[in-house]
């Protein structure tokens, strides 16, 4: 059987929302197209400003058109997350209850493997972390690459050779970010492990804490869970470290304009471009990597999705105790005897 993909299963447990995701990714969209048309608008405003136009009445109705379009942008933004939100907070409630509803399921083996600290940071951490995903990446991210798309066939239609230009810095700022992930699931899997083994500490300390004095261990158990809180600590500020590629990435690759200027100008000077097909497009630019930058944002949340998913799936489907078998004896003469009865975990 195929397994399936992170997000698809994400997209599966939230069943239950999918109707008002949905409707979220369609309002968010409508949103981000409608903040593509202040920039529009102010490339024709710069084109008249330039050109000397002088009747206010042909400024007021781009003025108008581009504070129109940027109030329904906020509107249409927020209401999407709005709503999206409260399907999240709903599925999230769903799983939680799904996953408490599975414990008594479960043989007493299965759940003694499981620590309380790694039960607490599955069922109450990481699905909660998920939230980022249902209610900000399905919107979000789908209705950015959406307006990316259309910013740029309009670019197309302007002038080829400028929305080629255009992104050109954002392979470049991949390049670097591409280096960031490379070991991502590895080190986020580990940080999964170092903060599980953290919290375990922390409970079975605070929980014994009464049977920890009265035998005098304090010294010892405290430092068993200072060992592992430096450890945690440690390991984040290394990986943090090894993340500053990020920071190039996230400078480059919105500098459109280092490619636009010098080469629009060029285009300008020959005759192959207008000057007003110039201005469109340096302000276009400028539109064009904002939905970009929206959606590298949650790249970090994507390449931790598997892990979470899988954590919590291990709870989700974890094979249930059988009780087909058993056998129900009734009758006062019965005798019952049990030999060379015994049962083992691993």
């Amino acid at each position: 059987m195929k397994q399936k993909s992170p997000i698809a299963q994400i997209w599966e447990w939230g069943e239950s929302g999918h109707k008002q995701l949905i409707l979220s990714i369609i309002l968010a969209l409508l949103g981000v197209l409608a903040g593509i048309v202040p920039f529009i608008c102010a490339s024709k405003i710069v084109v008249m400003l330039i050109g000397g136009e002088k009747d206010f009445q042909s400024y007021l109705v781009y003025i108008f058109a581009g504070a129109v379009a940027y109030l329904l942008n906020t509107l249409l933004y927020t209401g999407a997350l709005g709503i999206s939100h409260k399907a999240t907070f709903k599925i999230l409630k769903e799983i939680r209850e799904k996953a408490l509803a599975k414990l008594p399921k479960l043989p007493i083996g299965t759940i003694m493997e499981m620590k309380s600290g790694r039960l607490k940071q599955i069922i109450i951490d990481q699905v909660e972390s998920m939230e980022t995903t249902l209610a900000h990446v399905f919107p979000e991210m789908t209705s950015n690459i959406g307006g990316f798309l259309v910013v740029w066939i309009y670019m197309f239609v302007v002038d080829w050779r400028t929305a080629l230009l255009a992104i050109l810095p954002f392979p470049v700022g991949m390049c670097l970010m591409i280096t960031v992930f490379i070991g991502y699931s590895k080190n986020y899997a580990r940080s999964v492990e170092i903060t599980s083994a953290m919290n375990d500490s922390l409970i079975e300390y605070t929980g014994g804490i009464e049977v920890i004095k009265a035998y005098n261990q304090g010294g010892e158990s405290y430092a068993t869970l200072k060992e592992r809180c430096i450890a945690n600590a440690t390991f984040f500020y290394n990986w943090m470290k090894e993340c500053k590629c990020n920071i190039y990435a996230m400078i480059i690759a919105p500098t459109t304009l280092l490619s636009i200027l010098p080469f629009g100008w060029l285009f300008y000077n020959n005759g192959s471009l207008s000057f007003k097909e110039f201005v469109t497009t340096i302000i276009l630019s400028l539109c064009l990597m904002g939905p970009v930058l929206a959606v590298m944002d949650f790249v970090d949340t994507l390449a931790k999705v598997g892990t979470v998913v899988e954590n919590v799936n291990s709870v989700l489907s974890a094979k249930e105790q059988d009780h087909s078998g058993n056998e129900s004896f009734t009758g006062k003469d019965e005798d019952i005897e049990f030999k060379d009865v015994g049962f083992a975990y691993t």
